[in-house]
């Protein structure tokens, strides 16, 4: 089941492109009491050399996904370290997989994937995100 539907992305990234940058700070501040690991896994980027232009995208996108979790009224549990490893290594082994493979099988691949994910409209707005920067 979906929650982060189509029309909560659209309305927290509006959200987030009026805020101030005092509210995203604040915003900053609740991701920071409700989901640390989060945050500080973006707030780490820089020692692995991301500079601070590279990093308003992941950041951008943080905000947005925890806005948009605050409109559906689903609060999510503390994402986890353990979590967050579990993840990276999937998205590492599927990005391995994919090398060789012809270009029009990996959008087939990626087409599938998306559709048969639960926050489908998350996940496009993170690819959407990535690819404009």
């Amino acid at each position: 089941m979906t929650l982060l539907t189509q029309a909560v992305m659209v309305r927290a990234n509006i959200d987030l492109d009026r805020m101030s940058a005092q509210q995203k700070v604040e915003l900053a501040d609740e991701i920071y009491v409700q989901q640390p690991n989060l945050l500080a896994s973006i707030l780490v980027f820089p020692r692995y050399g991301v500079d601070m232009l590279q990093l308003e995208v992941p950041i951008h996108v943080l905000l947005v996904a925890f806005q948009a979790t605050k409109h559906c009224g689903h609060a999510l549990p503390t994402i986890s370290e353990d979590v967050q490893e579990i993840c990276l290594q999937r998205l590492t082994a599927t990005m391995k997989f994919t090398e060789g493979v012809p270009p029009d099988f990996i959008e087939q691949m990626i087409t599938r994937f998306c559709v048969d994910r639960p926050e489908r409209y998350l996940l496009a707005f993170v690819g959407a995100q990535l690819q404009s920067k």
